[in-house]
């Protein structure tokens, strides 16, 4: 799959209509970013990253991203009372 022309420069772009983000480095047919740009929903993140489209509350395409859900992974499996002692 080639890189949308207006993504050129960008390696994540979001979905607005489903708060996804796909890896445009990684993508397969199933992130369908063709549509995506025809729909002109899309979202891009300064900076770009992973983090910063999770900031802005889009969850990981799995089968770009490699990654389930939408939890930092930084944050994942830690459980409260380690998160409260942080604070």
């Amino acid at each position: 799959m080639s890189r949308p022309t207006r993504f050129e420069h960008n390696q994540y772009v979001g979905d607005k209509r489903s708060r996804v983000v796909h890896d445009l480095d990684a993508a397969t047919d199933a992130c369908r970013i063709d549509d995506l740009m025809a729909s002109e929903q899309f979202a891009a993140f300064g900076p770009d990253s992973l983090a910063e489209a999770r900031n802005r509350g889009y969850r990981p395409h799995p089968p770009c991203t490699g990654q389930k859900g939408g939890g930092s992974p930084a944050v994942a499996g830690r459980t409260g009372a380690e998160s409260d002692s942080d604070q």
